[in-house]
């Protein structure tokens, strides 16, 4: 399903399933007629004996319960889709807690990932955000995967640019048992307010930083080895820091490599506790190895395997 098709639906209060189910040919046939990109199309039924043969192009299955409203999207004359918050409980029954909170990153981010892009992903709009996801969790009907999928509501954040930015906030905010440092939650892309007296001093009208505490006013620019190489770029990273200061900011930079080496993020982690006025604690044990686990649980995840086959 790509983004752009689910957020031109109209969301329904229907609360079931509807009866009956097309064939795998004529669902591929619809999908492809709305330009709607899957390897495997999962269509839900709301009775056994409305299941079919599936093929390894479109599967069926059973969900018999109670939707709460706005679970079912319209795209077309008697085509429906679940909604973000819905696909997200369904792929948390049988998802670990670190692939179902980075694919929360990526639903309430504005990236996809895109083999055709050279970067590897593009830029959209939001499937969702932490607070949609939260409110469709606060309803009265209980699904299968509501806990696992509060769990990961709790340690998402919104508005992820990038592949990179989600892992690397994961990193430094999730708990020190998930493998994290544990820090406080920053804000994603954070708008700097550059209409205040010092405005006219400014290189540029609008200052977006990767990662921010707004609070304490610090500001965290990932650095891609990429986009962020050649002297012109760093002249002009170099003015985009001046000016972040300007603003009372204290920036912080870090690199591709930098978040790749478990020692360069361990001095990066504790300066920025540090600048947060936090307590320099001493790491748990086995916290190295639950930190080498999410790392490679990260990096295995850049291909885009959730686990669809579970849905």
């Amino acid at each position: 399903m790509t983004g752009s098709n689910l957020l031109r639906a109209t969301p329904t209060r229907m609360t079931r399933i509807p009866a009956g189910a097309p064939s795998a040919r004529d669902v591929r046939a619809a999908c492809n007629d709305l330009a709607i990109g899957c390897d495997c199309l999962h269509v839900l039924v709301a009775c056994d004996a409305d299941r079919r043969h599936g093929t390894h192009a479109v599967e069926y299955h059973l969900l018999s319960k109670t939707l709460p409203n706005h679970s079912l999207y319209r795209i077309d004359n008697g085509l429906y889709a679940t909604s973000p918050e819905l696909t997200f409980v369904r792929m948390s029954r049988k998802t670990s807690l670190i692939a179902i909170t980075r694919l929360g990153y990526e639903m309430a981010g504005t990236f996809a990932r895109n083999e055709s892009d050279m970067r590897g992903f593009s830029t959209c709009s939001p499937l969702m955000t932490t607070r949609s996801l939260e409110r469709f969790l606060n309803c009265p009907q209980a699904l299968h995967g509501f806990n696992r999928s509060k769990q990961a509501a709790r340690l998402m954040l919104d508005n992820a640019a990038s592949p990179m930015e989600a892992e690397l906030a994961m990193m430094l905010s999730l708990p020190n048992r998930l493998g994290g440092y544990g820090l406080p939650k920053p804000v994603l892309n954070y708008r700097l307010d550059t209409k205040g007296p010092l405005s006219k001093n400014l290189r540029r009208r609008t200052i977006v930083v990767d990662v921010a505490w707004p609070a304490k006013k610090l500001a965290l620019e990932y650095d891609s080895d990429q986009f962020h190489t050649g002297a012109e770029k760093i002249a002009a990273d170099s003015e985009r820091r001046n000016d972040i200061e300007l603003l009372g900011f204290d920036v912080q930079t870090i690199t591709n490599k930098e978040i790749s080496s478990a020692a360069s993020m361990d001095k990066i982690a504790h300066t920025i506790a540090r600048k947060l006025g936090l307590r320099t604690r001493r790491e748990p044990d086995g916290f190295a190895d639950r930190q080498a686990s999410l790392r490679r649980t990260l990096i295995k995840l850049r291909g885009g395997n959730w686990g669809m086959s579970e849905y």
